[in-house]
């Protein structure tokens, strides 16, 4: 992978970290009920497949270069190599992060730690309906790490399927399987097979205009407004909204020091989502402009708060950010 596609996935990971924030930032559960329509349809308006394309890249990465052909001791030589590698950039800031949370919890929120061993390791992994753990915003690194547990049921269903891969694909989004699922993922399987039969972002980018599919996109949002278009099409709106940023970014990369700070902004946020709270007392819950107005502000403070913190840390403690975000840095 040349240094332009690394910087063009990092930079396409920190604009969806960007809109991650605008939807845990958003809120319909305070203002009026008279208009969450309204706040509804412009939320929906101004968001991307983000979860989808950060899933598919993780996919992807975790097969990158394994070439089509089966590799016979494939288990032994590339997957141990990879839990290993991916026990400091998952499991330990995963297990760190869960940590923070139950601290948070018991100190902030007055919440009693678990006084029985299991309900305490419970916390760790099924703390809540759903199957997410405690930590806020870790039960995504909960899927890569069961993905990354049952890499080589992926990686061996792709090399005998191949490109049968694709209908079943096609099918799967019919049984609406929620993308928190921690135990099977639509665009993990799709990342997966887009690396190992040796698709390249770089080509695919290369044929498709970025403007026309950014331009695509957004149509398709605005039709959807209006009109209810069924499953299937979720490919599409990832398939031009990811060559759209890939594309772009591949000509203007955001600043790697911006981009450094994703992992760490991700995992920061959900504890400083409260300042929502606030400024909506200072607006009129009915009026749909000053409740967005709130929504925006709230995403850009927290955004900015863990920015700025990231920069700090990384200044006077790069050890500790590096250990905190998997050395994602």
């Amino acid at each position: 992978m040349t240094l332009v596609e690394s910087k063009a996935i990092n930079s396409v990971r920190f604009v969806c970290i960007i809109f991650l924030v605008l939807l845990h930032t958003q809120v319909l559960h305070l203002v009026n009920p008279n208009i969450v329509g309204a706040m509804t349809k412009i939320q929906n308006f101004l968001s991307i497949p983000f979860l989808s394309i950060l899933f598919l890249l993780s996919g992807y990465l975790f097969f990158y270069k394994e070439g089509t052909g089966i590799q016979q001791n494939w288990i032994r030589d590339t997957w141990v190599k990879k839990l290993k590698k991916r026990v400091k950039t998952l499991l330990v800031p995963y297990l760190l992060w869960c940590s923070i949370a139950l601290i948070y919890n018991r100190f902030v929120k007055h919440v009693a730690f678990p006084t029985d061993f299991i309900d305490f390791i419970r916390q760790f992994w099924d703390a809540a309906d759903g199957g997410h753990p405690i930590g806020k915003a870790v039960w995504y690194i909960k899927s890569l790490i069961i993905f990354s547990l049952f890499a080589p049921l992926y990686y061996f269903i792709v090399k005998r399927l191949k490109h049968f891969i694709l209908l079943i694909l096609l099918a799967l989004p019919s049984f609406r399987i929620a993308i928190d699922f921690p135990y099977f993922n639509i665009y993990l399987l799709l990342g997966a097979y887009l690396a190992i039969m040796g698709f390249s972002f770089k080509e695919l980018t290369e044929k498709l205009n970025y403007k026309l599919c950014l331009a695509a996109y957004i149509g398709i949002k605005i039709v959807r407004m209006y009109v209810e278009i069924p499953d299937i099409c979720i490919y599409f709106d990832l398939i031009l909204c990811f060559a759209g940023l890939f594309g772009c970014f591949m000509k203007h990369n955001i600043p790697p020091v911006l981009a450094a700070s994703s992992s760490f902004i991700y995992f920061v946020h959900p504890y400083v989502t409260g300042v929502r709270n606030i400024y909506i007392k200072y607006v009129d819950q009915v009026n749909v402009i000053q409740c967005s107005f709130v929504w925006i502000a709230s995403a850009t403070t927290v955004f900015i708060f863990c920015l700025v913190l990231f920069l700090l840390l990384k200044h006077y403690t790069p050890k500790v950010v590096r250990i905190l975000t998997g050395d994602r840095v």
